[in-house]
């Protein structure tokens, strides 16, 4: 009917074939602006704090390339567990729930040109551009450039957690990894030689939720440490680690960090993901191309996985996670 809209929580379809199926079907029934495919980490104050930071500021967009960052680190890593989740989550796992609906979002949004405009059609057409650029994985690149792991019982927080699978409702042999990391390549000018970490992952010893620039080394100052621009997702905030002189003067150096902290919001993100459904706004849902990239990006790694590299390891709830891809 005119004004109905469908909303779909992630994940939407299991691979890029069932997305493809599922997508005909609601195109079948109605427009694809009435379709809301909800991610409410791109509704993150912080998340949106990053388009500002670069494309409202005009020394950020320059820097924004292989020539002065070193590498990006996405990560989502949690000290939960599965309780309570474990039907779900054991037919998933991290890849699934955490890299193809989020984390590859916000590799996009990173990754992007600047948007011709910043509205349903520029934000969105400049993300899905930027995931075609996402190199696939191949057998070799998936043995030595991503990770997998399944958390064991540990204590998180000095307090005891079962392993993952004692969970009721997880099927051993499925083999269902709570821990991902991936090395994933943006092939183009812009982020040539420039690795994106993805990395995500259950029962760990802390909870990490950003985004983080690496600068590369200043070779005025070669014992310079190398700046980082930090967005936090959980409490919203950005900082920037940089360097300055040190007591003595320089050439000594010491290091700075400037740093901001948003107010709480009056609407958390999954309320401003409503907000937007009631408003009929889709620039912050993910459109069906953007799906489809997503899941072929993933599905080239689950490929992989089927095959057992790199296998699955072991690692105790309340640690650090497993070790990174060799690669």
């Amino acid at each position: 009917a005119p004004g109905s809209r469908v909303v779909i929580e992630k994940p939407f379809g299991e691979d890029r074939t069932s997305a493809r199926e599922l997508t005909a079907l609601l195109h079948s029934l109605c427009l694809e602006r009435d379709v809301f495919r909800a991610d409410h980490f791109l509704h993150h104050q912080s998340v949106q704090d990053l388009l500002a930071l670069r494309f409202a500021n005009p020394f950020f967009e320059p820097m924004w390339n292989c020539e002065h960052l070193e590498r990006v680190e996405i990560t989502w890593e949690e000290t939960a567990g599965v309780a309570g989740r474990a039907g779900y989550y054991d037919r998933v796992g991290a890849l699934r729930d955490m890299v193809q609906s989020h984390l590859l979002q916000l590799l996009a949004l990173v990754a992007m040109d600047a948007p011709a405009t910043f509205d349903e059609h520029g934000l969105r057409d400049a993300k899905v551009a930027a995931l075609r650029r996402v190199r696939s994985f191949t057998a070799d690149e998936v043995a030595t450039q991503t990770a997998r792991g399944r958390y064991t019982s540990g204590r998180v927080q000095d307090q005891p957690r079962n392993g993952y699978l004692d969970e009721p409702g997880v099927d051993p042999a499925r083999g269902t990894e709570t821990h991902a990391c991936l090395q994933v390549m943006v092939v183009d000018h812009r982020w040539a030689g420039v690795p994106f970490v993805l990395r995500t992952g259950k029962a760990l010893g802390r909870a990490r939720r950003r985004i983080s620039l690496h600068f590369r080394a200043s070779a005025g100052l070669p014992s310079a440490t190398p700046a980082v621009l930090t967005v936090d997702m959980a409490p919203d905030r950005v900082w920037l680690q940089l360097n300055g002189a040190g007591p003595p003067g320089l050439p000594a150096l010491s290091s700075l960090r400037l740093e901001a902290t948003r107010p709480a919001q009056p609407l958390p993100a999954s309320a401003r993901l409503l907000r937007d459904v009631l408003a009929g706004d889709p620039t912050f849902a993910v459109r069906d191309d953007e799906t489809e990239q997503c899941w072929r990006i993933v599905d080239s790694v689950l490929a992989g996985w089927r095959t057992g590299a790199p296998p699955l390891q072991d690692y105790a709830a309340g640690s650090a996670g497993p070790a990174p891809p060799i690669g």
